[in-house]
């Protein structure tokens, strides 16, 4: 009777607790690219979809007006090509229809360009078409028998050379096989800076390889993750480009003044009514732009809130933690069967000893176990996958690491047979069940039983061994101390 009294106070808290902040939690606009005009005047941001009129742009600790332009925005797409001689013979083709399908399929507010790269870029064509058959006559000028690519060099030259300075959303496509050849004069390092600490550019990376189990390139995947967080392998079963096609983009326009153009970086923040979007921390150039900063109104914060409905939306947090507080200390003393399953990491290459040795797995029984190469995986378009509750990884070799998929597998427990089931999770990787002399074979979307004295043949070198497993009764909170 009591635990229903304070559940019940518990769900009365969060509805009126909720009441005033619960708009501040709603979706979030998508930032595509963010970036200022030459003369430092103006900052633009373009953003995903339709935005309305009444748009303000939070930096740092104050909020500004901006203009917004959601019907006639330009889509500008740079196609920097691979033109060396290293890129797949079997996916030349593909790669020039791929562009050429994507340019019928785009919409009519957007044109493409198409620039070669190889030691430095070169532009195929004098500006941007929106013409199908223009792109593929102009496809025809690459010819993939350049010798040596400057990936990062060509990365920086087209934002500098090709950007515009007009109201057009620029995006650059990367399509490379991945080989970056040494002798440029830019680093990763230093591009990676200008996109981290810059101007946010949008730039999707797609690696060009025959097949589907070619490496990534980590580097190159780490400037998508940074920009666009858009990267793609393609290979011949997969060459379809049309996902990169944007859609409605909308323009927001801040005009700079003196306090802000100070060489300082500063976060900024997309305000649409309740609805907040963090772009993150963002260099501001420094410069005399001829504006100089509005002192606040009085009677208001920094950001232009009037304190009164800080002080209520502050209560109404406090009123939430301590309903949710209370919730989870109820939640976490509440009872359910749990499996606990004691392995043995064992790796053969003793160059890698990291983590080895006793293990104990423990899931609820109505739930299940994930183990990959990492916790937070991503797919190979660079989507978020499911969260794992185990990482094992080689790393006696990088280029060994793929071996283990970034979700390997899942272990669930059958309570009709009194069983363990492991199920294969990987895209591509796959993984063996030895049992005695026996061994079994598990393919992606495959499963099987798993037992006492079984073993796990992971990647090339790891073996995981099952010793013991029992179902147990525990709390939620000694089930979160596996």
């Amino acid at each position: 009777m009591i635990k229903k009294l304070i559940c019940a106070a518990v769900c009365c808290l969060l509805l009126v607790g909720l009441v005033l902040p619960a708009a501040a939690i709603a979706g979030k606009q998508d930032v595509l690219e963010c970036c200022f005009t030459s003369n430092s005047k103006n900052l633009k941001i373009f953003v995903r979809g339709k935005m309305s009129d009444d748009v303000k742009i939070g930096i740092a600790n104050k909020e500004y007006e901006s203009t917004v332009n959601s019907k006639s925005v330009e889509i500008r797409t740079i196609f920097m090509i691979d033109d060396t001689a290293s890129v797949p013979k079997d996916m030349r083709e593909p790669v020039k229809k791929s562009i050429v399908d994507y340019a019928k399929r785009m919409p009519s507010n957007e044109s493409v360009r198409i620039v070669s790269l190889n030691k430095e870029i070169s532009s195929l064509s004098d500006g941007y078409t929106r013409d199908a058959s223009s792109v593929e006559h102009i496809l025809t000028k690459i010819t993939f028998e350049q010798i040596g690519s400057h990936v990062y060099d060509g990365i920086k030259q087209a934002i500098e050379q090709l950007y515009g300075d007009d109201d057009a959303y620029y995006r650059l496509v990367v399509m490379t096989d991945g080989v970056v050849e040494s002798g440029g004069s830019v680093s990763f390092d230093y591009l990676r800076g200008m996109i981290e600490t810059g101007s946010r550019y949008h730039i999707d990376l797609i690696q060009i390889a025959s097949v589907s189990d070619v490496p990534e390139n980590t580097n190159m995947k780490s400037l998508a993750m940074l920009s666009s967080n858009t990267f793609h392998m393609m290979y011949n079963s997969n060459t379809d480009i049309s996902y990169l096609v944007p859609g409605d983009v909308s323009l927001l326009k801040v005009e700079m003044n003196n306090g802000l153009t100070t060489g300082q970086s500063r976060g900024i923040t997309v305000i649409e009514g309740t609805q907040k979007t963090d772009i993150g921390s963002v260099y501001f150039p420094q410069a005399d732009v001829g504006i100089e900063p509005k002192d606040d109104a009085a009677g208001k914060n920094e950001n232009g809130t009037p304190f009164l409905v800080i002080a209520i939306i502050l209560a109404a947090v406090l009123i939430v933690l301590v309903g949710v507080a209370v919730f989870i200390i109820l939640w976490l003393n509440g009872k359910q069967k749990v499996v606990v399953m004691s392995v043995r990491i064992v790796k053969e290459d003793l160059r890698d000893k990291q983590d080895v040795g006793p293990r104990e797995w423990r899931f609820p029984v109505k739930g299940e176990f994930r183990v990959g190469r990492t916790l937070t995986p991503m797919d190979s378009n660079g989507h978020a996958k499911g969260k794992n509750d185990y990482a094992i990884c080689e790393t006696a070799d990088p280029s060994l690491a793929t071996g283990i998929g970034r979700n390997a597998f899942a272990i669930r427990y059958d309570e009709q047979k009194h069983r363990c089931i492991i199920a294969n999770t990987a895209e591509k990787a796959r993984f063996f069940i030895q049992a005695g002399d026996m061994q079994q074979q598990v393919d992606p979307h495959n499963s099987t039983e798993l037992d006492i004295n079984m073993s796990i043949l992971l990647g090339h070198y790891t073996t995981v061994d099952v010793e013991s497993i029992k179902v147990i009764t525990c709390s939620k909170k000694e089930l979160s101390k596996r």
